[in-house]
């Protein structure tokens, strides 16, 4: 049971992966656990999130939730997590004293706000989803009485230093990373036509695509035939699952974000905090994060001809790619440091945050 004299906070994420949503909780969790929070995690499935969760000394309670129950690769959110695990989820939160329940993402709000009225505690959440169907869920934890916090994109500073670009060989070509699920939304095949009219052009540079989260294999195996058949393989490479997201963006001199949609932002918070400037698509959950012409270039979605012009104008001039990179930072330490959400969680009532004088 966690102890009564600190703010307590329960972290709760159905999936076990270490995608955009689970790097947050990390953050999350150095950021409330510099405040005292008294922290503790469940999870529903073993993965590398709970690995980097205990190595912060964070408690971790795994339940072991069917794959089915939450959303598989390459699928929606479904219904059926709040009727078929919330009891199980309600039982760990009883053991350690009920604390507030955060849910990261539509699903686990949804489960964790049944679980939390069973168990008679509180849940919040953030809404920042994408699609129909996750905010139809996150909208159903809300009406079932889950608290709603600012929608507020945020990273832990102090966990992402500035690094200096990489060091390339006289006449090496700069390096554009794509980080991301290998999902059609991600816009990979989008840059692949762009980095193809770079090509045609004589403009040096070279692409990483790295691959984080759940995704789809047959678009893998797709984008993998097209650099094949194209001969690109001295070129492109194709990392099909990253383990450490930064040293991946920090190894790159600028980042392309040609998603269809986006939700998080996490790898242009990323790519902010390391000082790297970012080509990205103009869609919501990017335009906002990005400041175009200072800390990175925005191009319309699903544009190959736009995305190349502007990835041309980066891999042309360093110092402009160093400008950028310097802004983007300055821009994350004034506005997107982790501590806007813990604040937004010590800002609910006093009533919803057990522990608090007690």
């Amino acid at each position: 049971m966690l102890p009564t004299t600190a703010m307590q906070i329960l972290l709760f994420e159905c999936c076990g992966d270490l995608g955009d949503a689970g790097r947050f909780l990390v953050d999350l969790a150095g950021g409330l656990l510099a405040r005292a929070w008294a922290v503790t995690a469940v999870l529903g499935e073993e993965g590398r999130l709970a690995e980097v969760l205990r190595r912060w000394k964070v408690p971790v309670t795994v339940i072991s939730l069917p794959r089915w129950a939450y959303g598989g690769p390459a699928t929606r959110w479904s219904w059926s997590p709040g009727v078929v695990a919330a009891p199980r989820l309600a039982g760990a939160l009883r053991r350690v004293g009920r604390p507030l329940l955060y849910a990261n993402g539509a699903a686990s709000a949804l489960l964790g706000t049944v679980a939390a009225r069973l168990a008679g505690g509180q849940a919040c959440w953030r809404a920042q989803t994408a699609g129909e169907a996750s905010w139809a869920l996150a909208r159903l934890a809300q009406h079932l009485g889950a608290r709603l916090l600012p929608s507020l994109p945020a990273i832990n500073l102090g966990a992402v230093r500035p690094l200096d670009p990489p060091r390339r060989a006289r006449g090496a070509a700069p390096v554009v990373g794509m980080l991301g699920p290998w999902l059609p939304r991600s816009g990979a095949e989008t840059l692949l036509r762009a980095f193809g009219l770079l090509h045609a052009a004589g403009r040096q540079g070279r692409l990483r695509l790295g691959g984080i989260g759940r995704g789809d294999e047959r678009l893998l195996a797709v984008l993998r035939g097209a650099v094949q058949a194209q001969g690109w393989a001295d070129s492109v490479t194709l990392e099909e699952r990253v383990e450490d997201p930064v040293a991946f963006l920090a190894a790159c001199d600028l980042l392309a974000i040609p998603a269809r949609e986006e939700d998080t932002g996490r790898v242009a918070l990323e790519a902010a905090a390391l000082g790297r400037p970012a080509v990205a698509a103009r869609v919501s959950g990017l335009e906002t994060l990005i400041a175009d012409g200072h800390t990175g270039l925005l191009v319309p979605p699903g544009d190959p001809r736009a995305l190349a012009d502007a990835l041309e104008l980066l891999l042309a001039s360093p110092a402009l790619r160093a400008e950028m990179g310097r802004q983007a930072r300055v821009r994350a330490e004034e506005r997107y440091g982790i501590g806007v959400v813990v604040d937004a969680l010590e800002a609910l009532p006093a009533e919803v945050r057990p522990g608090v004088g007690r």
